[in-house]
């Protein structure tokens, strides 16, 4: 006999014995690691050809605008490198003014390669205006010659000179007298004594060309 209760809620004792299903556990999402954006300084092997070629762009306005003993850590700021990154292309300082200033001596070769019995003209010239816009040049072959025992830079400077010389001489040119390299070597580190003793722009390549012309040099040397 079914009872009253049971009529009223005939599902009553089914519902007594369902389980409920445990609600699902969502895993919370894991934010993106963030990308470092990588600088100039430190962007690993594959920025090393243009890291290098930034500090030797750097270096070789800097040395010429201020000459040899500028703070390497300027040359690295300017160049947008770190110091340990500079380090890492060029040991010292005269290691990199060195690479820097051996585009002059390409730049001489090809004047006096290409510039006849009147190359000499076009050297002299052309050192004047090193002496006056690059004034670094002179300082490092200076430095490179005391610290260097088989550096060779002066030698290809006065090589330079003298073939020069000489073909101008065989060509019955007046003015190059019987003026040897060494005079030449002499006289350039004259104007470069007169430009860093001079207030800026004091001294300019046109004002050198005048005092200290081949003729010039030939009349105070008495050559």
């Amino acid at each position: 006999m079914t009872s009253r209760t049971d009529a009223v809620n005939p599902t009553s004792k089914s519902a007594d014995t369902t389980t409920r299903a445990a609600p699902k556990r969502v895993a919370p999402k894991r934010a993106a690691p963030k990308r470092s954006t990588p600088t100039q300084a430190n962007r690993g092997p594959a920025a090393a050809a243009e890291n290098r070629a930034a500090i030797l762009g750097a270096a070789r306005r800097l040395l010429a605008e201020q000459g040899y003993d500028i703070p390497l850590s300027l040359i690295a700021r300017e160049a947008g490198v770190s110091q340990g990154v500079m380090y890492r292309h060029f040991r010292s300082r005269l290691e990199l003014a060195l690479e820097v200033f051996e585009d002059n001596f390409v730049a001489m070769e090809d004047i006096v390669e290409n510039g006849g019995e009147h190359a000499i003209f076009q050297l002299w010239d052309w050192l004047l205006v090193k002496a006056v816009d690059d004034v670094g040049f002179i300082e490092a072959l200076r430095t490179a010659r005391a610290e260097v025992a088989d550096y060779n830079g002066a030698t290809r400077l006065r090589s330079q000179l003298g073939i020069a010389l000489d073909r101008a001489r065989k060509a019955g040119i007046e003015e190059v007298g019987q003026l040897q390299a060494e005079d030449l070597a002499q006289a350039w580190r004259m104007a470069h004594g007169l430009v860093i003793t001079s207030r800026d722009g004091e001294v300019t390549p046109q004002w050198l060309g005048e005092i200290l012309s081949l003729e010039a040099v030939r009349r105070l040397l008495g050559r």
